[in-house]
C-alpha cells in the first residue's frame, strides 16, 4: 500500500517536468477529436442503434424495476438517447487514448524510469509478438465486458462500480505488463503478478478514478503510465534486493 501511495504522488509530481508535460497532449486529443467527429458523421446511424439499443436493455429489467422507477422508452425518450451514447462511444475513446499511451508514452516513461532506478537493470525482452498480442486481447477483453455489462449501468451503483472497475482492468492489463515485460523475467513478472496483485490492481483504481474527471481526464494517460512503470520498478528492486539477502 505504502508503494502504490508513493508511486502515484511522485507520478503527478513527475508531471510538472517538461518533457512529461508534454506527452498529455498526443494520446488524448488526437483520439477525442477522431471519434468526435465519427459520431457527428455517423449520427442517423448511431442514434437508430442506440434506440435498439435501448429497448434491448430495458428487456434485461426485472417488472418491480421498470414499475418503481417507470422505466420506459417512451419516458426516457432523448435523455436515455445521449446517455446510451455516452456508455458506448465513451469506452471505446478511453481504449483508444490508453492504446495509445501504451505505444507512444510507455516507451518514453520507461527510459525516464531507467534513468530514475540506474540499479533496476532491464532483463525483459521489451516489445515482443507476445506483448503486440497482449495489447490486443486486454482491448478485445475490454470492450466485450463493457457492452455485456451495458444492462447493469441501469442498476444504482453499479453504474458508478462498474465503468470504474474496466478501467481499472485496463490500466493494470496495459501499463503494468508494458513495464514488467521490458525490464522483469518471465519468472519476476508472475512472483510480481502473484504476490503484489492486490497493489497492481489497487494502483488500478485509482488511476481509472482519474478517466472520469473533467480535468483529471487530460492528464489520467500520462499519470497510469508513469504510476504503474514506477511501481513496477519499485517492486522489482524489492524482489530482486531480497533474492540476493536470502
Amino acid at each position: 500500500m505504502k508503494n502504490v501511495v508513493t508511486a502515484l504522488f511522485r507520478s503527478i509530481l513527475d508531471l510538472f517536468r517538461p518533457k512529461i508535460f508534454i506527452l498529455f497532449l498526443i494520446p488524448v486529443l488526437l483520439p477525442v477529436l477522431l471519434w468526435t467527429a465519427l459520431t457527428a458523421f455517423y449520427w442517423t446511424e448511431l442514434s437508430q442503434m442506440s434506440l435498439r439499443l435501448a429497448t434491448w436493455m430495458l428487456g434485461f429489467l426485472p417488472e418491480w424495476l421498470g414499475a418503481t422507477t417507470a422505466v420506459s422508452p417512451d419516458s426516457m425518450g432523448i435523455t436515455f438517447l445521449v446517455v446510451v451514447m455516452a456508455l458506448t462511444v465513451l469506452p471505446v475513446i478511453i481504449l483508444t487514448v490508453m492504446i495509445l499511451a501504451s505505444l507512444l508514452i510507455q516507451p518514453v516513461v520507461l527510459r525516464f524510469m531507467k534513468a530514475q532506478y540506474p540499479m533496476v537493470k532491464p532483463q525483459g525482452a521489451g516489445f515482443t509478438i507476445q506483448v503486440a498480442s497482449h495489447l490486443v486481447r486486454t482491448g478485445a477483453i475490454f470492450l466485450g465486458l463493457t457492452f455485456l455489462t451495458l444492462p447493469l449501468l441501469l442498476v444504482p451503483f453499479l453504474n458508478l462500480a462498474i465503468p470504474i472497475l474496466l478501467a481499472a482492468f485496463l490500466n493494470f492489463r496495459l501499463f503494468l505488463f508494458d513495464a514488467l515485460a521490458d525490464i522483469a523475467t518471465t519468472e519476476e513478472m508472475n512472483l510480481l503478478l502473484v504476490n503484489k496483485k492486490v497493489d497492481f490492481f489497487l494502483m488500478g483504481v485509482l488511476t481509472a478514478l482519474l478517466i472520469y474527471f473533467p480535468i483529471s481526464f487530460l492528464f489520467a494517460p500520462v499519470i497510469s503510465s508513469l504510476a504503474f512503470t514506477r511501481l513496477a520498478f519499485i517492486e522489482l528492486q524489492a524482489l530482486r534486493t531480497s533474492k540476493e539477502k536470502a
